[in-house]
């Protein structure tokens, strides 16, 4: 079910960035990129700033996510 998704940055304690209604969250392997789907679109957000930097219209539900390694 989608939910609130938080991102923290630890020790520190400090939420980097938060979304509503996200499920199927990935990271991506520099840690630069949350994505995530909202059931009918799918996000690509830029941790740092919390700017959207990218978005997949009309996926529908999405029941998996992953980013290649490179």
């Amino acid at each position: 079910a989608a939910g609130r998704l938080v991102l923290w940055q630890l020790p520190e304690v400090k939420a980097l960035t938060a979304v509503e209604n996200a499920s199927q969250p990935a990271l991506s392997p520099t840690g630069k990129y949350l994505s995530y789907s909202d059931g009918s679109a799918y996000y690509f957000i830029e941790i740092s700033s919390g700017e959207l930097r990218g978005q997949i219209a009309d996926v529908g539900e999405v029941n998996a996510a992953a980013y290649h390694p490179t």
